[in-house]
């Protein structure tokens, strides 16, 4: 058969030709699917954004708290550094006074 030869007839003896079981088969799995995304898309994929924007958010905020810890230890490091400097200097002015 050419496509372009195609006719409505044609395609009614086409679908006549399948029995009625056969058609109710392909009719309940088409119905399924169809209910399938329909549930999905309306009750799960909202579920499913929330908890990627929630993963996300926590993600962000691991690495804030990482950033945080890494500023506390590099703060730590330079009072040690700064600390003998201000004792003399404190020492040098209570001396004086």
């Amino acid at each position: 058969m050419d496509l372009n030869n195609i006719t409505v007839d044609s395609l009614k003896e086409k679908f006549a030709a399948f029995d009625r079981k056969t058609l109710t088969k392909f009719g309940i799995g088409i119905g399924a699917i169809i209910l399938f995304l329909i549930i999905y898309f309306v009750i799960l994929k909202p579920m499913v954004d929330e908890r990627k924007a929630k993963y996300a958010d926590k993600t962000l905020k691991i690495q804030e708290i990482q950033q945080f810890e890494n500023d506390i230890v590099s703060i730590k490091s330079q009072i040690k550094k700064i600390e003998p400097i201000v004792k003399k200097k404190f020492n040098v002015i209570s001396l004086k006074s």
